[in-house]
C-alpha cells in the first residue's frame, strides 16, 4: 500500500519509524510532483493501444502435491 502523508509532525513520523526502514518493513520515498501534461498537439499522430501487452504473473504460488499413489492388494 502506498500513502502520502503530511503535517507538522512528519519528521517525528519518519524518526519513529526508523526502526522498520532498517528493517526493510517500510520504505519512504520524497514525493516529487509531476510537470503538468502537455496538452495534445493537433500535428501528433494518435498514439495507437498495444493490444499484445503481456503481463507476467508475479505472485509466489508455492507447488502442492499430496497425491500419494494407490498401493493395490496382492490377491
Amino acid at each position: 500500500m502506498k500513502y502520502i502523508v503530511s503535517g507538522p509532525a512528519l519528521d517525528k513520523v519518519i524518526r519513529e519509524n526508523r526502526i522498520r526502514v532498517a528493517r526493510g518493513e517500510i520504505k519512504f520515498t520524497p514525493f516529487v510532483e509531476a510537470a503538468p501534461a502537455p496538452v495534445n498537439d493537433v500535428t501528433e499522430a494518435p498514439v495507437e493501444d498495444a493490444k499484445d501487452v503481456v503481463v507476467e504473473d508475479t505472485k509466489d504460488v508455492p507447488v502442492v502435491d499430496t497425491k500419494k499413489p494407490v498401493k493395490k492388494d496382492k490377491k
